[in-house]
Protein backbone atom coordinates (compact mmCIF):
# COMPACT_ATOMS: atom_id res chain seq x y z
CA UNK A 1 0.00 0.00 0.00
CA UNK A 2 2.92 2.34 0.77
CA UNK A 3 4.18 1.85 -2.78
CA UNK A 4 0.86 3.16 -4.18
CA UNK A 5 1.20 6.28 -2.02
CA UNK A 6 4.77 6.86 -3.26
CA UNK A 7 3.73 6.36 -6.89
CA UNK A 8 0.85 8.82 -6.45
CA UNK A 9 3.18 11.42 -4.93
CA UNK A 10 5.68 10.81 -7.75
CA UNK A 11 3.03 11.34 -10.44
CA UNK A 12 1.79 14.59 -8.89
CA UNK A 13 5.36 15.82 -8.31
CA UNK A 14 6.19 15.20 -11.96
CA UNK A 15 3.28 17.38 -13.07
CA UNK A 16 4.44 20.27 -10.89
CA UNK A 17 8.10 19.73 -11.86
CA UNK A 18 7.01 20.10 -15.48
CA UNK A 19 6.63 23.84 -14.83
CA UNK A 20 10.43 23.99 -14.82
CA UNK A 21 12.64 23.63 -17.88
CA UNK A 22 14.91 20.75 -16.84
CA UNK A 23 14.03 17.46 -18.56
CA UNK A 24 16.64 15.60 -16.52
CA UNK A 25 14.98 16.69 -13.26
CA UNK A 26 11.77 14.98 -14.44
CA UNK A 27 13.76 11.89 -15.40
CA UNK A 28 15.47 11.80 -11.98
CA UNK A 29 12.20 12.26 -10.06
CA UNK A 30 10.58 9.42 -12.01
CA UNK A 31 13.52 7.05 -11.50
CA UNK A 32 13.77 7.87 -7.77
CA UNK A 33 10.02 7.37 -7.27
CA UNK A 34 10.02 4.01 -9.05
CA UNK A 35 13.06 2.72 -7.12
CA UNK A 36 11.48 3.79 -3.81
CA UNK A 37 8.15 2.17 -4.76
CA UNK A 38 9.95 -1.04 -5.74
CA UNK A 39 11.76 -1.22 -2.38
CA UNK A 40 8.52 -0.60 -0.45
CA UNK A 41 6.78 -3.28 -2.53
CA UNK A 42 9.44 -5.86 -1.61
CA UNK A 43 8.95 -4.89 2.04
CA UNK A 44 5.41 -6.29 1.79
CA UNK A 45 6.73 -9.80 1.01
CA UNK A 46 5.33 -12.36 3.44
CA UNK A 47 2.36 -10.19 4.42
CA UNK A 48 -1.20 -11.40 4.06
CA UNK A 49 -3.54 -8.48 4.67
CA UNK A 50 -7.00 -7.43 3.50
CA UNK A 51 -7.53 -3.66 3.49
CA UNK A 52 -10.56 -1.37 3.07
CA UNK A 53 -13.20 -4.00 3.83
CA UNK A 54 -11.29 -6.64 1.78
CA UNK A 55 -11.22 -4.49 -1.35
CA UNK A 56 -7.41 -4.57 -1.54
CA UNK A 57 -5.44 -7.76 -0.86
CA UNK A 58 -1.73 -7.60 0.04
CA UNK A 59 -0.12 -11.01 -0.38
CA UNK A 60 2.88 -12.60 -2.09
CA UNK A 61 0.97 -12.83 -5.38
CA UNK A 62 0.26 -9.09 -5.55
CA UNK A 63 3.72 -8.23 -4.22
CA UNK A 64 5.52 -10.29 -6.88
CA UNK A 65 3.46 -8.92 -9.79
CA UNK A 66 3.59 -5.35 -8.48
CA UNK A 67 7.36 -5.48 -8.22
CA UNK A 68 7.53 -6.93 -11.73
CA UNK A 69 5.54 -4.09 -13.30
CA UNK A 70 7.33 -1.41 -11.26
CA UNK A 71 10.70 -2.82 -12.36
CA UNK A 72 9.47 -2.97 -15.97
CA UNK A 73 8.35 0.67 -15.80
CA UNK A 74 11.77 1.62 -14.39
CA UNK A 75 13.44 0.04 -17.44
CA UNK A 76 11.01 1.87 -19.75
CA UNK A 77 11.88 5.17 -18.05
CA UNK A 78 15.55 4.47 -18.74
CA UNK A 79 14.94 3.97 -22.46
CA UNK A 80 12.78 7.11 -22.53
CA UNK A 81 15.92 9.23 -22.42
CA UNK A 82 15.67 10.00 -26.14
CA UNK A 83 12.55 12.05 -25.27
CA UNK A 84 14.85 14.19 -23.12
CA UNK A 85 17.46 14.40 -25.86
CA UNK A 86 14.80 15.51 -28.36
CA UNK A 87 13.37 18.03 -25.85
CA UNK A 88 9.82 16.68 -25.85
CA UNK A 89 7.74 19.50 -24.37
CA UNK A 90 5.12 17.10 -23.02
CA UNK A 91 7.63 14.98 -21.08
CA UNK A 92 6.18 15.80 -17.63
CA UNK A 93 2.70 14.76 -18.76
CA UNK A 94 4.00 11.59 -20.44
CA UNK A 95 5.92 10.51 -17.34
CA UNK A 96 3.06 11.37 -14.97
CA UNK A 97 0.48 9.51 -17.06
CA UNK A 98 2.71 6.44 -17.18
CA UNK A 99 3.02 6.52 -13.37
CA UNK A 100 -0.76 6.89 -12.97
CA UNK A 101 -1.31 3.98 -15.38
CA UNK A 102 1.17 1.94 -13.32
CA UNK A 103 -0.91 2.65 -10.20
CA UNK A 104 -3.91 1.17 -12.01
CA UNK A 105 -1.82 -1.90 -12.84
CA UNK A 106 -0.85 -2.32 -9.17
CA UNK A 107 -4.52 -2.13 -8.15
CA UNK A 108 -5.40 -4.78 -10.77
CA UNK A 109 -3.02 -7.28 -9.16
CA UNK A 110 -4.27 -6.59 -5.62
CA UNK A 111 -8.06 -6.47 -5.85
CA UNK A 112 -10.39 -8.48 -3.63
CA UNK A 113 -13.54 -6.95 -5.02
CA UNK A 114 -14.77 -6.51 -8.61
CA UNK A 115 -15.39 -2.79 -8.02
CA UNK A 116 -11.71 -2.42 -7.13
CA UNK A 117 -10.77 -4.36 -10.26
CA UNK A 118 -12.86 -1.97 -12.36
CA UNK A 119 -11.16 1.02 -10.74
CA UNK A 120 -7.77 -0.50 -11.51
CA UNK A 121 -8.66 -1.21 -15.14
CA UNK A 122 -9.88 2.32 -15.73
CA UNK A 123 -6.97 3.93 -13.87
CA UNK A 124 -4.69 1.95 -16.17
CA UNK A 125 -6.64 2.52 -19.38
CA UNK A 126 -7.56 6.23 -19.34
CA UNK A 127 -3.94 7.52 -19.19
CA UNK A 128 -3.09 5.12 -22.03
CA UNK A 129 -5.81 6.57 -24.27
CA UNK A 130 -4.09 9.94 -23.88
CA UNK A 131 -0.55 8.55 -24.20
CA UNK A 132 -1.39 6.72 -27.43
CA UNK A 133 -2.26 10.09 -29.00
CA UNK A 134 0.55 12.09 -27.36
CA UNK A 135 2.27 12.64 -30.70
CA UNK A 136 -0.25 15.30 -31.62
CA UNK A 137 1.04 16.08 -35.11
CA UNK A 138 0.93 12.41 -36.18
CA UNK A 139 -2.24 11.14 -37.87
CA UNK A 140 -1.24 7.57 -37.00
CA UNK A 141 -0.92 8.48 -33.30
CA UNK A 142 -4.31 10.23 -33.29
CA UNK A 143 -5.87 7.23 -35.01
CA UNK A 144 -4.30 4.86 -32.48
CA UNK A 145 -5.68 6.90 -29.59
CA UNK A 146 -9.16 7.00 -31.11
CA UNK A 147 -9.28 3.26 -31.86
CA UNK A 148 -7.91 2.37 -28.43
CA UNK A 149 -10.45 4.62 -26.74
CA UNK A 150 -13.45 3.33 -28.71
CA UNK A 151 -12.60 -0.37 -28.37
CA UNK A 152 -11.46 0.13 -24.78
CA UNK A 153 -14.85 1.66 -24.01
CA UNK A 154 -16.57 -1.37 -25.54
CA UNK A 155 -14.41 -3.64 -23.39
CA UNK A 156 -15.33 -1.65 -20.29
CA UNK A 157 -19.02 -1.89 -21.18
CA UNK A 158 -18.76 -5.66 -21.53
CA UNK A 159 -16.90 -5.91 -18.23
CA UNK A 160 -19.44 -3.81 -16.35
CA UNK A 161 -22.37 -5.73 -17.82
CA UNK A 162 -20.75 -8.98 -16.70
CA UNK A 163 -20.19 -7.58 -13.21
CA UNK A 164 -23.80 -6.36 -13.04
CA UNK A 165 -25.21 -9.77 -13.99
CA UNK A 166 -23.00 -11.57 -11.48
CA UNK A 167 -23.94 -9.11 -8.76
CA UNK A 168 -27.61 -9.46 -9.65
CA UNK A 169 -27.39 -13.21 -9.07
CA UNK A 170 -25.01 -13.38 -6.10
CA UNK A 171 -25.68 -10.06 -4.34
CA UNK A 172 -21.97 -9.34 -3.79
CA UNK A 173 -18.89 -7.89 -5.52
CA UNK A 174 -16.41 -9.64 -3.20
CA UNK A 175 -14.57 -12.43 -5.04
CA UNK A 176 -14.41 -14.81 -2.07
CA UNK A 177 -18.11 -14.32 -1.34
CA UNK A 178 -18.93 -15.04 -5.01
CA UNK A 179 -16.97 -18.30 -4.67
CA UNK A 180 -18.97 -19.17 -1.54
CA UNK A 181 -22.21 -18.37 -3.36
CA UNK A 182 -21.29 -20.87 -6.10
CA UNK A 183 -20.59 -23.61 -3.51
CA UNK A 184 -23.87 -22.99 -1.68
CA UNK A 185 -26.08 -22.79 -4.80
CA UNK A 186 -24.49 -25.27 -7.19
CA UNK A 187 -27.83 -26.61 -8.40
CA UNK A 188 -29.65 -23.26 -8.28
CA UNK A 189 -27.30 -20.85 -10.03
CA UNK A 190 -29.38 -18.71 -12.45
CA UNK A 191 -28.51 -18.41 -16.11
CA UNK A 192 -27.67 -14.71 -15.80
CA UNK A 193 -24.74 -15.70 -13.58
CA UNK A 194 -23.28 -17.93 -16.30
CA UNK A 195 -23.96 -15.22 -18.88
CA UNK A 196 -22.18 -12.71 -16.65
CA UNK A 197 -19.05 -14.91 -16.54
CA UNK A 198 -18.94 -15.14 -20.36
CA UNK A 199 -19.36 -11.38 -20.82
CA UNK A 200 -16.79 -10.70 -18.08
CA UNK A 201 -14.22 -12.92 -19.82
CA UNK A 202 -14.91 -11.18 -23.15
CA UNK A 203 -14.31 -7.77 -21.57
CA UNK A 204 -11.01 -8.90 -20.05
CA UNK A 205 -9.90 -10.60 -23.28
CA UNK A 206 -10.21 -7.23 -25.03
CA UNK A 207 -7.69 -5.83 -22.55
CA UNK A 208 -5.08 -8.56 -23.19
CA UNK A 209 -5.74 -8.61 -26.97
CA UNK A 210 -6.76 -12.26 -27.14
CA UNK A 211 -8.28 -13.38 -30.45
CA UNK A 212 -11.01 -12.67 -31.60
CA UNK A 213 -10.91 -9.51 -29.43
CA UNK A 214 -7.53 -8.33 -30.72
CA UNK A 215 -8.46 -5.99 -33.58
CA UNK A 216 -7.22 -2.84 -31.88
CA UNK A 217 -3.76 -4.18 -31.04
CA UNK A 218 -1.79 -4.07 -34.36
CA UNK A 219 -3.06 -0.59 -35.31
CA UNK A 220 -2.52 0.87 -31.84
CA UNK A 221 0.94 -0.68 -31.47
CA UNK A 222 1.93 0.74 -34.86
CA UNK A 223 0.43 4.21 -34.44
CA UNK A 224 1.25 4.98 -30.80
CA UNK A 225 4.67 6.44 -29.87
CA UNK A 226 7.11 3.55 -29.44
CA UNK A 227 7.67 4.34 -25.76
CA UNK A 228 3.93 4.01 -25.10
CA UNK A 229 3.78 0.82 -27.16
CA UNK A 230 6.54 -0.63 -24.97
CA UNK A 231 4.52 0.16 -21.84
CA UNK A 232 1.38 -1.39 -23.34
CA UNK A 233 3.20 -4.54 -24.44
CA UNK A 234 4.76 -5.18 -21.03
CA UNK A 235 3.15 -3.51 -18.01
CA UNK A 236 -0.42 -3.65 -19.33
CA UNK A 237 -0.11 -7.29 -20.36
CA UNK A 238 1.43 -8.36 -17.03
CA UNK A 239 -1.21 -6.54 -14.98
CA UNK A 240 -4.00 -7.89 -17.19
CA UNK A 241 -3.01 -11.52 -16.77
CA UNK A 242 -2.37 -11.12 -13.04
CA UNK A 243 -5.93 -9.75 -12.73
CA UNK A 244 -7.55 -12.43 -14.90
CA UNK A 245 -5.94 -15.28 -12.98
CA UNK A 246 -6.78 -13.82 -9.57
CA UNK A 247 -10.40 -13.23 -10.60
CA UNK A 248 -10.96 -16.69 -12.07
CA UNK A 249 -9.15 -18.45 -9.24
CA UNK A 250 -10.72 -16.55 -6.32
CA UNK A 251 -14.25 -16.13 -7.67
CA UNK A 252 -14.99 -18.74 -10.32
CA UNK A 253 -12.69 -21.71 -9.74
CA UNK A 254 -15.66 -23.81 -8.62
CA UNK A 255 -17.19 -23.35 -12.09
CA UNK A 256 -13.96 -24.02 -13.99
CA UNK A 257 -15.58 -26.78 -16.06
CA UNK A 258 -17.91 -24.14 -17.50
CA UNK A 259 -15.50 -21.30 -18.34
CA UNK A 260 -12.52 -23.51 -19.27
CA UNK A 261 -14.30 -24.57 -22.47
CA UNK A 262 -14.71 -20.94 -23.52
CA UNK A 263 -11.12 -20.09 -22.60
CA UNK A 264 -9.86 -23.21 -24.42
CA UNK A 265 -11.36 -21.96 -27.69
CA UNK A 266 -10.00 -18.42 -27.19
CA UNK A 267 -6.52 -19.80 -26.39
CA UNK A 268 -6.51 -22.04 -29.45
CA UNK A 269 -7.57 -19.20 -31.78
CA UNK A 270 -5.05 -16.82 -30.21
CA UNK A 271 -2.13 -19.22 -30.67
CA UNK A 272 -2.90 -20.22 -34.25
CA UNK A 273 -4.17 -17.02 -35.87
CA UNK A 274 -1.53 -14.71 -34.36
CA UNK A 275 1.34 -16.99 -35.43
CA UNK A 276 0.05 -17.18 -39.01
CA UNK A 277 -0.71 -13.43 -39.18
CA UNK A 278 2.81 -12.57 -38.01
CA UNK A 279 4.41 -14.39 -40.95
CA UNK A 280 3.54 -11.71 -43.53
CA UNK A 281 4.32 -8.60 -41.47
CA UNK A 282 6.95 -6.21 -42.82
CA UNK A 283 6.94 -3.61 -40.02
CA UNK A 284 8.64 -4.30 -36.68
CA UNK A 285 5.97 -2.73 -34.47
CA UNK A 286 3.15 -4.53 -36.25
CA UNK A 287 5.08 -7.81 -36.08
CA UNK A 288 5.62 -7.30 -32.35
CA UNK A 289 1.89 -6.67 -31.96
CA UNK A 290 1.10 -10.11 -33.36
CA UNK A 291 3.97 -11.54 -31.33
CA UNK A 292 2.34 -10.03 -28.24
CA UNK A 293 -0.99 -11.60 -29.16
CA UNK A 294 0.75 -14.96 -29.61
CA UNK A 295 2.35 -14.61 -26.18
CA UNK A 296 -1.08 -13.87 -24.73
CA UNK A 297 -2.09 -17.29 -26.02
CA UNK A 298 0.80 -18.95 -24.20
CA UNK A 299 0.00 -17.20 -20.92
CA UNK A 300 -3.67 -18.15 -21.30
CA UNK A 301 -2.48 -21.78 -21.21
CA UNK A 302 -1.40 -21.29 -17.58
CA UNK A 303 -4.68 -19.51 -16.76
CA UNK A 304 -6.58 -22.35 -18.40
CA UNK A 305 -4.66 -24.97 -16.40
CA UNK A 306 -5.59 -23.27 -13.09
CA UNK A 307 -3.35 -25.35 -10.82
CA UNK A 308 -0.69 -24.67 -8.17
CA UNK A 309 1.97 -24.12 -10.85
CA UNK A 310 0.00 -21.44 -12.72
CA UNK A 311 0.90 -18.30 -10.67
CA UNK A 312 4.64 -18.97 -10.90
CA UNK A 313 4.44 -19.81 -14.60
CA UNK A 314 2.50 -16.61 -15.38
CA UNK A 315 4.92 -14.46 -13.34
CA UNK A 316 7.98 -16.05 -14.98
CA UNK A 317 6.57 -15.76 -18.50
CA UNK A 318 5.38 -12.17 -18.24
CA UNK A 319 8.66 -11.06 -16.63
CA UNK A 320 10.97 -12.70 -19.19
CA UNK A 321 8.71 -11.58 -22.05
CA UNK A 322 8.89 -8.01 -20.73
CA UNK A 323 12.72 -8.12 -20.65
CA UNK A 324 12.97 -9.12 -24.31
CA UNK A 325 10.24 -6.73 -25.39
CA UNK A 326 11.88 -3.73 -23.72
CA UNK A 327 15.12 -4.40 -25.62
CA UNK A 328 13.35 -4.88 -28.96
CA UNK A 329 11.21 -1.75 -28.68
CA UNK A 330 14.18 0.22 -27.34
CA UNK A 331 16.14 -0.71 -30.45
CA UNK A 332 13.18 0.19 -32.67
CA UNK A 333 12.95 3.56 -30.92
CA UNK A 334 16.63 4.31 -31.53
CA UNK A 335 16.48 3.09 -35.13
CA UNK A 336 13.38 5.18 -35.90
CA UNK A 337 15.11 8.26 -34.51
CA UNK A 338 17.92 7.91 -37.06
CA UNK A 339 16.09 6.42 -40.06
CA UNK A 340 12.40 7.28 -39.56
CA UNK A 341 11.44 3.69 -40.41
CA UNK A 342 10.51 0.57 -38.47
CA UNK A 343 10.41 -1.83 -41.45
CA UNK A 344 12.36 -5.07 -41.10
CA UNK A 345 14.28 -4.27 -44.30
CA UNK A 346 15.52 -0.99 -42.77
CA UNK A 347 17.31 -3.04 -40.08
CA UNK A 348 19.51 -4.82 -42.63
CA UNK A 349 23.12 -4.44 -41.50
CA UNK A 350 22.17 -2.96 -38.12
CA UNK A 351 24.10 -5.64 -36.24
CA UNK A 352 27.22 -5.27 -38.39
CA UNK A 353 27.25 -1.48 -37.95
CA UNK A 354 26.45 -1.76 -34.20
CA UNK A 355 27.94 -5.07 -32.97
CA UNK A 356 27.12 -4.65 -29.27
CA UNK A 357 23.57 -3.45 -29.95
CA UNK A 358 23.17 -6.23 -32.53
CA UNK A 359 24.19 -8.91 -30.02
CA UNK A 360 21.80 -7.55 -27.37
CA UNK A 361 19.01 -7.30 -29.97
CA UNK A 362 19.66 -10.88 -31.10
CA UNK A 363 19.66 -12.15 -27.50
CA UNK A 364 16.24 -10.53 -26.91
CA UNK A 365 14.81 -12.08 -30.10
CA UNK A 366 16.21 -15.52 -29.16
CA UNK A 367 14.53 -15.22 -25.76
CA UNK A 368 11.19 -14.26 -27.33
CA UNK A 369 11.53 -17.26 -29.65
CA UNK A 370 12.22 -19.58 -26.72
CA UNK A 371 15.74 -20.71 -27.61
CA UNK A 372 17.94 -22.30 -24.86
CA UNK A 373 19.58 -20.99 -22.68
CA UNK A 374 17.52 -17.85 -22.34
CA UNK A 375 14.73 -16.99 -19.93
CA UNK A 376 12.24 -17.27 -22.77
CA UNK A 377 12.98 -20.98 -23.21
CA UNK A 378 12.14 -21.83 -19.61
CA UNK A 379 9.15 -19.48 -19.68
CA UNK A 380 7.56 -21.58 -22.41
CA UNK A 381 8.75 -24.80 -20.78
CA UNK A 382 6.99 -23.98 -17.51
CA UNK A 383 3.83 -22.89 -19.34
CA UNK A 384 3.71 -26.20 -21.22
CA UNK A 385 4.48 -28.16 -18.03
CA UNK A 386 1.67 -26.35 -16.19
CA UNK A 387 -0.83 -27.16 -18.97
CA UNK A 388 0.28 -30.81 -19.17
CA UNK A 389 -0.27 -31.22 -15.42
CA UNK A 390 -3.93 -30.29 -16.02
CA UNK A 391 -4.16 -32.65 -19.04
CA UNK A 392 -4.38 -29.98 -21.75
CA UNK A 393 -2.16 -32.08 -24.00
CA UNK A 394 -3.60 -31.15 -27.39
CA UNK A 395 -3.42 -27.42 -26.86
CA UNK A 396 0.20 -27.85 -25.72
CA UNK A 397 0.86 -29.55 -29.07
CA UNK A 398 -0.63 -26.50 -30.80
CA UNK A 399 1.59 -24.29 -28.64
CA UNK A 400 4.70 -26.20 -29.72
CA UNK A 401 3.68 -25.88 -33.39
CA UNK A 402 3.19 -22.11 -33.08
CA UNK A 403 6.57 -21.85 -31.34
CA UNK A 404 8.14 -23.49 -34.38
CA UNK A 405 6.28 -21.03 -36.64
CA UNK A 406 7.59 -18.11 -34.55
CA UNK A 407 11.15 -19.19 -35.30
CA UNK A 408 10.60 -18.08 -38.90
CA UNK A 409 9.51 -14.52 -38.21
CA UNK A 410 11.92 -13.89 -35.34
CA UNK A 411 14.87 -15.29 -37.29
CA UNK A 412 13.83 -13.16 -40.27
CA UNK A 413 14.70 -10.15 -38.11
CA UNK A 414 17.96 -11.72 -36.89
CA UNK A 415 18.92 -12.49 -40.50
CA UNK A 416 18.28 -8.84 -41.45
CA UNK A 417 20.37 -7.57 -38.52
CA UNK A 418 23.50 -9.36 -39.67
CA UNK A 419 23.20 -8.84 -43.42
CA UNK A 420 25.84 -6.82 -45.23
CA UNK A 421 24.68 -3.22 -45.71
CA UNK A 422 27.26 -0.47 -45.90
CA UNK A 423 24.59 2.25 -45.83
CA UNK A 424 23.69 1.36 -42.23
CA UNK A 425 24.88 4.00 -39.72
CA UNK A 426 26.41 3.50 -36.32
CA UNK A 427 23.90 4.50 -33.62
CA UNK A 428 25.43 5.54 -30.28
CA UNK A 429 23.86 4.41 -27.01
CA UNK A 430 23.59 6.99 -24.25
CA UNK A 431 24.10 5.84 -20.64
CA UNK A 432 20.43 5.26 -19.64
CA UNK A 433 19.90 3.09 -22.74
CA UNK A 434 23.06 1.12 -22.01
CA UNK A 435 21.97 0.61 -18.41
CA UNK A 436 18.51 -0.68 -19.34
CA UNK A 437 19.83 -2.97 -22.10
CA UNK A 438 22.59 -4.33 -19.86
CA UNK A 439 20.22 -5.08 -16.96
CA UNK A 440 17.64 -6.73 -19.23
CA UNK A 441 20.30 -8.78 -21.04
CA UNK A 442 21.83 -10.03 -17.80
CA UNK A 443 18.42 -10.99 -16.45
CA UNK A 444 17.52 -12.82 -19.68
CA UNK A 445 20.65 -14.93 -19.26
CA UNK A 446 20.25 -15.42 -15.49
CA UNK A 447 16.61 -16.50 -15.81
CA UNK A 448 17.78 -18.97 -18.45
CA UNK A 449 20.49 -20.42 -16.19
CA UNK A 450 18.72 -20.22 -12.80
CA UNK A 451 14.99 -20.32 -13.62
CA UNK A 452 13.88 -22.06 -10.42
CA UNK A 453 14.54 -19.04 -8.21
CA UNK A 454 11.76 -17.02 -9.85
CA UNK A 455 9.32 -19.84 -10.58
CA UNK A 456 9.24 -20.88 -6.91
CA UNK A 457 8.23 -17.46 -5.62
CA UNK A 458 4.51 -18.25 -5.98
Amino acid sequence: MNSLIILSITGITLLFAGLGKSKWVLFTIGIAGLITAGILTLADWGKNEALFNKMIIIDDYSTAFNFSIIFTTLMIFLISSNYIRNANKYLAEIYALMIFALIGGCIMTSFGNMVTLFMGIETLSIPLYVLAGSRKTSIASNEASFKYFILGSFATAFFLLGVALIYGASGTFNTNEISSYILLHQTQIPKIFYTGIIILIIGLCFKIAAIPFHFWSPDVYEGAPTLVTTFMATVVKTAGFAAIFRLLQNAFSNLSVYWQTILWIITLLTLLISALAALNQTGMKRLMAYSGISNSGFILLAVLAMNSMSPGAILFYTFTYALGTIIVFGMIMLHQEYTGSDSILSFEGFGRANPVSGIIFTLALLSLTGIPVTGGFFAKYYIFLTAIHSNFIWIVVIGVITTVISIYYYFKIINALWKENRCQKKIPLIIPFRTAFLICSILIILTGIFPDYLIRLL
